[in-house]
């Protein structure tokens, strides 16, 4: 799949962080000229990647200090740390438009080798980055304070819903605004000047929110509201001050070299004891059923499990319907996949494979009225085994 590049919205002299008694105007450092990436097929599993640049290259733009191997030797400013971040998870690209808080943030994203990619407004953002995100992995967007955040929560409420791992990266007011009662209010917050209002409007569409007020604890809050993104296919807000973003991320340079994001642990918290024994019992279920059947839902595809799910048919010697939001998680027109399974709207062979199992297992799909409002499962006839988050 071969997409044009995107036009970069960096501007052309480097700019500085906005006048302010806690922030010193101090100028950014200017990225060199981006190469005309092409995006090409990638080969860990995303869809799309970007062909040029190293990490040594891009630590270099971004103005940061490496070792003879290669790696990030002085502690990078909180910004390019979370730059750097969002390149590990699979994030190579960020959406956003523009703003005053975050202008300098955007310029340390683009020189860690970001690409930046322009849209005209917020909801658009928020938007691309879902898209990116359903297709590579995880999303990303940036924005501004208050008035670009707002602008973009119907967005990230969207991937919410849809179970989309996207970041939001958004620029705010200087971090002493946080802990007293400014003299004046600062522009774009709400009336009486509580900066905690687009954290908490965020808390409900979120997976985490992570306010960066301290550069000692930025690295820590920035990989735990990632792995939060990751391990629940949620969105996360993560809320960089002016200050902030500028200062060094004290430690960050040896978690970058120590802790790197292929090395996170993802799992979900579980209870071991209980999933041996839920496996046991399914296991007791099949092998006693005369007339099983899979249904194979959405999160299969939202949790790259469809490799999973075509060795389960194989072992159990049964084909997979889909639902309807489940559609193409499985290749369609082979031996694997029955076909959609949409309740009184299925082909006939479908309906009567689903509807006529004694013990249905049911992976990934989630309970909506679109996927199940025509369905007719019974059961006080049917064994049905739901596994995932539906």
């Amino acid at each position: 799949r071969r997409l044009p590049p995107p036009r970069s919205a960096r501007p052309p002299a480097a700019p500085m962080l906005p006048d302010h008694p806690d922030v010193p105007a101090t100028p950014l450092p200017h990225q060199p000229p981006h190469p005309r990436d092409v995006l090409v097929p990638a080969q860990s599993g995303a869809d799309f990647t970007v062909a040029a640049g190293t990490p040594g290259t891009r630590a270099r733009a971004a103005g940061t200090t490496l070792g003879a191997n290669g790696n990030v030797a002085a502690d990078p400013s909180v910004g390019t740390y979370l730059a750097l971040r969002l390149l590990e998870v699979g994030a190579s690209h960020v959406f956003g438009v523009p703003g005053d808080y975050s202008l300098g943030l955007c310029d340390m994203i683009i020189g860690a080798g970001v690409r930046w990619v322009g849209t005209c407004n917020e909801l658009n953002a928020a938007y691309a980055a879902d898209a990116y995100g359903r297709i590579s992995g995880v999303g990303a967007c940036c924005v501004t304070y208050g008035v670009g955040g707002f602008s973009a929560l119907n967005g990230v409420a969207g991937a919410h819903a849809e179970g989309v791992p996207l970041v939001v990266v958004s620029g705010a007011p200087a971090s002493a605004a946080y802990f007293r009662k400014p003299r004046v209010v600062p522009h774009h917050a709400l009336l009486g000047g509580d900066l905690t209002a687009q954290a908490r409007a965020f808390a409900p569409v979120t997976a985490a929110t992570a306010v960066l007020l301290r550069p000692g604890d930025a690295a820590e809050a920035v990989d735990a509201a990632l792995r939060a993104c990751l391990s629940a296919s949620l969105p996360v807000l993560i809320e960089v001050p002016m200050d902030v973003a500028a200062a060094p991320c004290v430690g960050g340079a040896a978690r970058l070299r120590d802790l790197p994001a292929s090395a996170w642990d993802l799992s979900l918290p579980h209870n071991p004891h209980a999933c041996t024994a839920a496996l046991d019992r399914v296991a007791a279920l099949l092998l006693g059923s005369e007339r099983p059947a899979l249904l194979a839902g959405v999160e299969v595809h939202r949790r790259h499990a469809q490799a999973n799910v075509r060795r389960l048919a194989r072992m159990l010697r049964l084909p997979v319907a889909t639902t309807r939001h489940g559609k193409t998680a499985l290749e369609e027109g082979g031996t694997v996949c029955a076909g959609v399974y949409q309740g009184a709207l299925s082909e006939p062979r479908v309906r009567a494979y689903v509807e006529e199992a004694d013990v249905l297992v049911v992976i990934g799909a989630a309970r909506t009225d679109i996927d199940y409002v025509t369905a007719t499962l019974d059961e006080a006839k049917t064994t049905i085994i739901h596994i995932g988050n539906g």
